[in-house]
């Protein structure tokens, strides 16, 4: 029974290390990210539009990552894969008076240091039953505690350039 002990007692240590050791860049790179967001819009026919917004993402300790609401005018997080992510989040989170889309809002980014870069794209995205192509990039630095950075959110430019393209 003691050298079964032995055995198990150094495999479990051998894969509690590893486990710690391969979510590495999430603890290292814990903290508050803020910065902009560029996207072009587009549809069929009508001109394109570039909105520019306000993006905020946090970087916990557990190895999620999640956009900040406040930063960026939307919410939702995923896990890190390395040092890279992809939160898939819902277009209806764009929904209002007037204004109800489909489809999805993806962020993909990577960490690399103080800085996380990454792309926007839409999924499927459609408003009011119009399909818009939704693609753009944002770079964010650290910023240390959460808070609300200056000028229109990320989702509030979004939606302002879809009412002038109406």
């Amino acid at each position: 029974m003691k050298k079964l002990a032995l055995i198990i007692i150094p495999l479990f240590s051998i894969g509690c290390g590893g486990g710690g050791s391969s979510s590495g860049g999430g603890t290292a790179a814990t903290g508050t990210y803020g910065g902009t967001a560029t996207i072009t819009m587009s549809v069929p026919g009508v001109a394109s539009e570039t909105a520019t917004g306000a993006m905020g993402i946090e970087v916990r300790a557990d190895g999620t990552v999640a956009l900040i609401p406040a930063m960026t005018g939307f919410s939702g997080s995923a896990g890190l894969n390395g040092n890279s992510f992809t939160i898939d989040v819902p277009a209806s989170q764009m929904n209002e008076p007037g204004l109800m889309c489909q489809g999805t809002i993806r962020f993909a980014g990577t960490i690399a240091g103080n800085t996380i870069t990454g792309r926007v794209a839409g999924l499927n995205f459609r408003c009011n039953g119009v399909p818009f192509t939704l693609t753009g990039t944002y770079t964010l630095q650290r910023t240390g505690p959460a808070r609300a950075l200056s000028g229109s959110t990320l989702g509030n430019s979004i939606r302002e350039a879809i009412s002038t393209m109406r």
